[in-house]
């Protein structure tokens, strides 16, 4: 079995039982029917595992992401496919990272940066094009826009916020947050490109399409 094979189903398998604590090396041979000599041959700890599968499902999200920008019809669209991506494996991904931000802190932190940075440069990459089609004013402070995308990447999950936005179901409240953000940067067409799209995108995030 190719070294890249066994990063594929130990994500899988990883996945499946949405913990990084419990699992063991003994576990993840069996289930990848190979033997725990090999395992250790390619991985010289769990740790080692961990770090692989998860800069794997990030670059195979980053691919997905390339993908999405390619076959969207404009900026706008492109960035909440993006989003109603991001959000599809946000639940299953949720129990393991709050698990490995405990059990592994320092992968938590690598996986981290890289998926901010990641997300940083779609979102630039996505507001030059949103103003060269003429949906973002032209005097908007990337930096700051950045920035407000991070913190609402953060915030929008944090219980006590939920609370505070009870009536709303996590979805909705964060695509709410989100329109709000993108309201304040738009230009006139933008605005009514968002008016005219907003029914088909959130029934696209709420259904994870």
């Amino acid at each position: 079995m190719e070294k890249v094979e066994m990063i594929s189903r130990a994500c899988e398998f990883l996945l499946s039982k949405r913990s990084c604590r419990n699992v063991t090396m003994d576990e993840v041979a069996s289930d990848l029917r190979i033997s725990k000599r090999t395992l250790y041959e390619n991985f010289e700890n769990k740790g080692q595992l961990i770090l692989e599968c998860m800069e794997f499902m990030h670059n195979k999200l980053f691919d997905k992401c390339s993908k999405l920008e390619s076959e969207s019809e404009n900026a706008f669209d492109f960035f909440m496919n993006i989003v109603s991506l991001m959000w599809s494996i946000s639940g299953e991904m949720f129990t393991f990272t709050t698990e490995l931000k405990k059990v592994y802190p320092e992968i938590y932190k690598r996986v981290l940066t890289k998926h901010v940075q990641f997300t940083k440069s779609k979102t630039g990459r996505f507001l030059e094009q949103a103003q060269k089609e003429g949906f973002v004013k032209k005097d908007i402070d990337e930096e700051f826009f950045l920035n407000i995308i991070e913190l609402n990447m953060i915030y929008s999950s944090h219980p006590d916020f939920l609370k505070k936005n009870s009536k709303y179901d996590e979805k909705e409240l964060k695509f709410r947050l989100l329109c709000t953000i993108m309201r304040g940067i738009s230009s006139v067409e933008g605005v009514q490109y968002m008016d005219s799209n907003m029914d088909k995108w959130n029934k696209r995030i709420k259904n994870n399409l």
